[in-house]
């Protein structure tokens, strides 16, 4: 960040065309080819850790959000992640790690990084980059858009494409699991209110 003139896509509010996104999930599509196998990092906002963090902060919840997440992290329990074939995984495409300078785009911080579900990389995409959290419509597009991109180097399998809105959904629940114990640990920013918000209503969408 010291050596690319823009802000993220957080602080400078930018629209991605079709074309960026397009290429971000190009960029996904590769770094998700890495073959490199790395120690475990704990991620507490990571999908995968739905039921631990859920289990931690569950009866601290605000009961609308309770009643959100509780139906989400039932049917999570159902899949079954074996199947899922795995890769490495940025797992944190989010717009605080996607700069936009000029014509280039630039993915940063992967320090929670991991070798997760290949599907986590495009989840975490959908569940705020590709969101519109006033359309809708607009986000099955971008939903579309991801895929279409994605599959012309990765073929998904049939579970994976059954899982995926699942995946998305639990996505969502950890925005609002993560920035709920964020704000209980006395962590008040516009940006954890923000992730709070996008949790909310991407279950609500």
């Amino acid at each position: 960040m010291e050596f690319i003139d823009e802000g993220n896509l957080y602080q400078t509010r930018y629209e991605l065309t079709e074309q960026d996104k397009r290429y971000l999930v190009s960029q996904a599509v590769k770094i998700n080819k890495l073959v490199i196998q790395i120690p475990e990092v704990y991620d507490s906002w990571a999908v995968i850790n739905i039921n631990k963090e859920f289990e931690k902060i569950k009866t601290k919840l605000d009961k609308a959000d309770l009643a959100l997440i509780e139906p989400v992290v039932s049917e999570f329990n159902k899949i079954d992640l074996i199947k899922l074939q795995k890769s490495f995984v940025h797992g944190d495409l989010i717009k605080t790690n996607v700069i936009k300078s000029g014509s280039r785009i630039y993915i940063i911080d992967f320090s929670v990084a991991n070798n997760y579900p290949r599907i986590q990389e495009l989840a975490v995409l959908l569940c705020n980059i590709f969101f519109d959290e006033n359309s809708t419509e607009i986000s099955k597009e971008n939903y579309n858009l991801a895929l279409d991109e994605y599959q012309k180097y990765i073929k998904l399998d049939d579970y994976e494409l059954e899982v995926l809105p699942l995946y998305l959904k639990a996505a969502h629940v950890m925005h609002i699991i993560g920035a709920s114990g964020a704000k209980l640990s006395g962590v008040e920013t516009n940006e954890n209110s923000y992730w709070l918000d996008q949790g909310r209503k991407g279950l609500n969408q």
